[in-house]
């Protein structure tokens, strides 16, 4: 009896472990042990978040270093991709200063300069008016320099883009004195004058009526001197415009 107990018992205890292995294998193989024990889960995350480390792009290499706008720089600063430092607009710089993109330095307005000054991109400095200037001054863009109307002046004075001087009502004048552009100088009532007085631009002086003179006295615009009474006079004496002499009361005289 003794013997079948401990046979029985033996049987028991083999049944047991063999329950044991076999729910020990089901186990392993859904990976419960995996999943669940706590080492192999901080494993798990540790090796996703290396994954995603190797997962970042490399740094796109560039042949130089690229400034902050995405070109390249070179050792000396930023450059706008065209072999050339770039100022703080943009544009290329050499290394005497700013520039715009055309080989030169370039002004406060944008445009280029060259050594002596500003310049409006026409190739020479510009005046305060933004027109071009020489080395004596100011010039309006007409290659010479201009007086303070904006108009052209010469080496002798004022001009008013006619090439001459002007006069104070805007006229030429000449070497002699003001003129109205009618080639010869002008009395105060704006006539040409000529080198013996006033005269109402007619070609001859004029009296102080307005009416031309000739070299023996007053005459009214007809070819003789004129009476105390605006009519013609011939040599003889005073005429009613009738061709003959008039009497005192104005009518003619026949003798």
């Amino acid at each position: 009896m003794a013997s079948l107990t401990v046979q029985v018992i033996l049987l028991v205890v083999i049944v047991a472990a063999l329950e044991v292995c076999s729910s020990a294998e089901i186990k392993d193989k859904y990976n419960y042990n995996q999943k669940y024990s706590e080492p192999k889960k901080y494993e798990y995350y540790n090796n996703y978040e290396k994954k995603e480390e190797k997962k970042e792009e490399p740094k796109k290499e560039y042949s130089k270093k690229d400034d902050k706008y995405g070109y390249e720089k070179d050792n000396k600063g930023y450059e706008n991709g065209y072999g050339k430092d770039q100022d703080k607009y943009g544009y290329q710089k050499d290394n005497k200063g700013y520039e715009n993109g055309y080989g030169k330095d370039q002004d406060k307005y944008g445009y280029q300069k060259d050594n002596k000054g500003y310049e409006n991109s026409y190739g020479k400095e510009q005046d305060k008016y933004g027109y071009q200037k020489d080395n004596k001054g100011y010039e309006n863009g007409y290659g010479k320099e201009q007086d303070k109307y904006g108009y052209q002046k010469d080496s002798k004075g004022y001009e008013n883009g006619y090439g001459k001087e002007q006069d104070k009502y805007g006229y030429q004048k000449d070497n002699k004195g003001y003129e109205n552009g009618y080639g010869k100088e002008q009395d105060k009532y704006g006539y040409q004058k000529d080198n013996k007085g006033y005269e109402n631009g007619y070609g001859k002086e004029q009296d102080k009526y307005g009416y031309q003179k000739d070299i023996k006295g007053y005459e009214n615009g007809y070819g003789k001197e004129q009476d105390k009474y605006g009519y013609q006079k011939d040599n003889k004496g005073y005429e009613n415009s009738y061709g003959k002499e008039q009497d005192k009361y104005g009518y003619q005289n026949n003798y």
